[in-house]
C-alpha cells in the first residue's frame, strides 16, 4: 500500500514552507534595519556620516579658498597700483644695472625726466650719462666690476663708483646699492638717481658767499694778492719771458688763488699749466679769470677790475705822534726807521687765509690734520716778506699732499697728522719754519724721479750725500707725484719757493727723517 502524499502545489506543505520563508525574510529585514538604526552595529552609518561631514568641510573649505584668494588677488592689485603710483611720481629715479653696464627690465618713469630720454632694458649707462669713450666711463666699469667680484666689502666696493655727471643741464647723483639672488650671490647693483641741480647751485653759493667772507676779512692781503698777480700776469706776457720763471709765477698764483678759494682762477692757471708753452693767451686766461670774479662782486669787495688799487697802511695815534715829533727835527736815518716801522705787518695779516686753505685741502685729501700757527702777531716788514708769505703755500702743500700720511697709515703716532707754521725772530733777523709729523721725505724716490726725468745722471747716485740728495727737490720740473693735478705733480713750487728765499736775502734748509716728517726752514739775516 502506497502511503505517499502525491504533490499539491496548493496544498497546506508548501503554504507552510511560504509562510516559513516571509518570516525570514522579515527577520532579515529586522536586522538590517536595527544594524542601521543603532546599537552595536551602527559603525557603517557612522562612517557614511563622516564620510558626509568631509564633503560638506571640503565645500566650505573650497569656498573659504576661492574667497581668500579672491581678497588677496584684489589686494595685490592694489599694492601693485600703490606701488606703481610711486614709482611712476617719484622725483627720484630707480634702475638695477648688470655688470656689462646695461639696464635691466623696469624703471622708474622719472628717469625720462633725469636722463632726458626714455630709459628701456639693455641700454648702456656711460651712454646715458654721456661719458662714453672718456675715462670716467672706464673709471664706472673698474668700479662695477669691482662690486660684481664681492671680494671687498660692500659699502667700500660701491664706494669706488662714480656719483657725480652732467647730463645735459643737469647735475646727477648716483648710488648703488647691491642685489642678491636666492643664493646670496650678486645679481645687480640697484641704482638711485637723484636730481642734485638745485643743491649744488645753493652749494656753490654758500662757498662763494663763505670765500667773499673770507676775503673781506683778510681784504688787505687779497688786495695785495691782486696787484701781484697782476703785474706777474703783464710781466710774464712779454715774448722775451723767461719759460722756467714763468712756470713758477704761475704754479704761485694757482697756490695763492686757492687759498683764497678762487677756484676759477685756480681752474685758469691749471689749464695754463698744462699746456706745453705758456704764452700771452694762457696768462691772458689767468688774468681774465682774476677780472670776471672782481667785476661780478665790484659791490662787495670795492676793487674795480682793471684799475690799480693801492696797499694801505694803518697808523696808529701813537705813530702819528712820532711823525709830528720826527718832522720838527729832520732826521733822515730816524725817517727811514719811522717807514719801516710803518710798513710792518703782522704775521697773521700776511699769511691771509691760510689756516683755512690748510683744512680745506685736508679736507679733500681725506686727511686728519691739526695746523698751528705760532708767532702770528709778530709784526714783519711788508716789502721784504710779502713776497715769501705769497709763496709760503707750497711749503705747507708739499707738507699735506706729499708729508702727512692718510690715517690708516700713521701706525703709532695717531690718526691725525700736525703741521705747524713758526715765526721767530730778533735782532739777528727772522725764521719761518714748517714743520709736519708725516713720512718724510723718499730719497731714493727723489733720485729715481730725477734720473727719469733727466734732471740727474743714473751714474751720480752712488756718490750723492743726504744733503745732496734732499738738494734735488729744488730742481724745476721734480715731482714724486706720478700724476699732474691742480694740487701737485708739476714739480715747480719748491723751485719757486728757493727763488724768492733767496731774492729776500735769505736761505733755506730742508731736514728730514722717514717715517717722522719734514721740517724746512727760512732764514732771513737782520738788514739796516
Amino acid at each position: 500500500m502506497n502511503t505517499s502524499r502525491p504533490y499539491n502545489p496548493g496544498g497546506d506543505d508548501w503554504r507552510r514552507r511560504a509562510e516559513a520563508a516571509e518570516r525570514t525574510v522579515e527577520v532579515l529585514k529586522d536586522k538590517v534595519s536595527q544594524l542601521y538604526a543603532g546599537g552595536s552595529g551602527n559603525l557603517i552609518q557612522r562612517q557614511l556620516d563622516r564620510q558626509r561631514q568631509r564633503r560638506v568641510q571640503l565645500q566650505l573649505r573650497a569656498a573659504e579658498l576661492e574667497r581668500y584668494n579672491g581678497e588677496l588677488e584684489r589686494a595685490v592689485e592694489e599694492r601693485t597700483r600703490a606701488m606703481r603710483a610711486i614709482l611712476d611720481n617719484v622725483t627720484f629715479g630707480f634702475f638695477v644695472m648688470g655688470r656689462d653696464l646695461t639696464v635691466k627690465p623696469c624703471t622708474t618713469r622719472s628717469c625720462v625726466d633725469l636722463f632726458g630720454r626714455p630709459i628701456a632694458a639693455g641700454d648702456n649707462l656711460p651712454e646715458l650719462l654721456g661719458v662714453q669713450d672718456t675715462p670716467l666711463a672706464a673709471h664706472l666699469a673698474l668700479a662695477i666690476d669691482q662690486v660684481f667680484d664681492d671680494l671687498l666689502d660692500e659699502d667700500v666696493a660701491l664706494g669706488q663708483i662714480p656719483t657725480r655727471f652732467v647730463v645735459g643741464e643737469r647735475e646727477l647723483k648716483l648710488e648703488g646699492r647691491v642685489v642678491r639672488d636666492a643664493e646670496g650671490a650678486i645679481s645687480g647693483v640697484l641704482m638711485t638717481v637723484s636730481d642734485e641741480t638745485a643743491l649744488e647751485q645753493a652749494r656753490r653759493q654758500a662757498r662763494e658767499n663763505e670765500v667773499l667772507v673770507h676775503i673781506l676779512m683778510q681784504r688787505s692781503a687779497f688786495v695785495a694778492f691782486v696787484e701781484e698777480t697782476r703785474a706777474a700776469v703783464l710781466g710774464c706776457s712779454s715774448s722775451d719771458a723767461d719759460p722756467v720763471v714763468v712756470r713758477r709765477v704761475v704754479h704761485t698764483i694757482k697756490g695763492n688763488a686757492a687759498a683764497f678759494g678762487l677756484d676759477d682762477v685756480v681752474a685758469a692757471a691749471h689749464s695754463a699749466e698744462s699746456e706745453p708753452h705758456l704764452g700771452p693767451e694762457q696768462l691772458a686766461r689767468i688774468g681774465g679769470a682774476l677780472r670776471e670774479l672782481l667785476q661780478t662782486h665790484v659791490k662787495v669787495l670795492e676793487i674795480p677790475p682793471n684799475a690799480h688799487v693801492e696797499p694801505t697802511f694803518e697808523v696808529t695815534e701813537a705813530q702819528l705822534g712820532r711823525l709830528r715829533a720826527l718832522l720838527d727835527r729832520i732826521d733822515d736815518t730816524e725817517l727811514e726807521h719811522w717807514a719801516s716801522e710803518v710798513a710792518m705787518r703782522p704775521v697773521s695779516e700776511l699769511l691771509g687765509p691760510t689756516e683755512t686753505f690748510v683744512q680745506r685741502l685736508a679736507e679733500r685729501l681725506n686727511k686728519q690734520l691739526s695746523f698751528e700757527v705760532h708767532g702770528g702777531h709778530k709784526l714783519l716788514n711788508t716789502e721784504r716778506f710779502r713776497p715769501v708769505f705769497v709763496v709760503l703755500p707750497h711749503l705747507l702743500r708739499n707738507a699735506v699732499a706729499h708729508g702727512i700720511e692718510e690715517p690708516w697709515e700713521r701706525g703709532d703716532k695717531g690718526s691725525c697728522g700736525h703741521v705747524t707754521l713758526e715765526v721767530s725772530g730778533d735782532a739777528e733777523g727772522c725764521r719761518i719754519v714748517v714743520t709736519d709729523d708725516g713720512r718724510g721725505v723718499d730719497l731714493d724716490r727723489v733720485v729715481d724721479r730725477a734720473v727719469k726725468l733727466g734732471l740727474c745722471a743714473a751714474e751720480d747716485q752712488s756718490h750723492m750725500s743726504t744733503a745732496e740728495r734732499l738738494s734735488l727737490v729744488y730742481l724745476d720740473g721734480l715731482s714724486v707725484s706720478e700724476t699732474v693735478s691742480d694740487i701737485a705733480g708739476r714739480g715747480v713750487g719748491m723751485a719757486a719757493v728757493k727763488a724768492v728765499v733767496a731774492e729776500a736775502g735769505g736761505n733755506m734748509m730742508i731736514e728730514s727723517q722717514p717715517g717722522l716728517g719734514t721740517r724746512v726752514s727760512l732764514h732771513f739775516p737782520a738788514t739796516r
